[in-house]
């Protein structure tokens, strides 16, 4: 089962998604495989991808070239190791994502 990463419906909706796609968020740190889920509990411009499952390593393609796709969720795949100055210790405040609908599985 795959964890759930929620977003404002707008954001979704504006990057061709639906409620209930596979996705797979990513950044330079890393990569995890979600559902999307839409609320209007979130601000536009945010996600909201909670601890997630265990970690789950696979090698499976995205777009920066890391060797492994965490399909369990888990956020803390997505966190750089060092603070930056933007989150002052408290990573997930800050991290940067973009979300990719998975039509392969």
């Amino acid at each position: 089962s795959y964890t759930e990463i929620w977003m404002n419906p707008t954001d979704g909706v504006n990057d061709g998604l639906n409620d209930g796609d596979l996705v797979q968020v990513e950044n330079p740190v890393g990569a995890v495989r979600c559902v999307a889920r839409f609320s209007n509990r979130c601000a536009r411009g945010y996600v909201v991808l909670p601890q997630g499952c265990w970690y789950d390593p696979r090698p499976l393609p995205n777009s920066y070239g890391h060797e492994f796709v965490d399909v369990g969720g888990n956020c803390n795949t997505l966190m750089a190791s060092q603070p930056s100055r933007v989150d002052h210790g408290n990573a997930q405040q800050s991290a940067m994502v973009k979300i990719i609908k998975v039509t392969n599985y």
